[in-house]
Parts: structure tokens; sequence; C-alpha cells
């Protein structure tokens, strides 16, 4: 180790395992949450394709669009035009 490293303080080696554990429940607090969204997407997903077309007409939505507006919140941008390769 150069002077520079020897000179920074350690935290006590209770305050490292501590930390270490914070970090697992922190990371398995991400993963729960991550899960849980998952799953409602699915479920939102999942009740706007049982509608039918003239319903998802009403709000704005084609068939196609329900899994990327429940995804992103949003409709997803139009090619139109001249934009339009295919």
């Amino acid at each position: 180790m150069n002077g520079f490293a020897k000179s920074l303080p350690r935290a006590p080696a209770a305050s490292r395992a501590e930390s270490w554990w914070t970090l697992l429940a922190k990371t398995m607090q991400r993963w729960a949450e991550r899960t849980r969204m998952k799953r409602l997407n699915r479920r939102s997903i999942g009740e706007l394709m049982a509608a039918d077309d003239r319903l998802l007409a009403d709000v704005g939505l084609r068939r196609g669009d329900v899994e990327y507006a429940v995804r992103h919140g949003r409709l997803p941008p139009r090619v139109t035009g001249r934009d339009a390769s295919w």
C-alpha cells in the first residue's frame, strides 16, 4: 500500500459487516419491487388485451400498442410519411 492509502481511516470490522448486510437487504428490496412491477405489468397487459378493439380505440390504443403503453406509460412514437421505410 502507498502512504496515502495507509493514512485513510478504515471502518471497524462490525461496520463493514453491517454495510454488507445493508447492501444485501437493499438488493433484495429492489429485486422484490422489480418482481412486483413485472407482475403488475403482466396483469395490466392481460386486462387490456382482453378488451375489444373498439374499447381500446376509445382510449387511444391499438392492440399492438398495449404492451409498449403499459411498460413505458405512453404511446409509442408513430412512423408516418417519408419516415416510413417499409
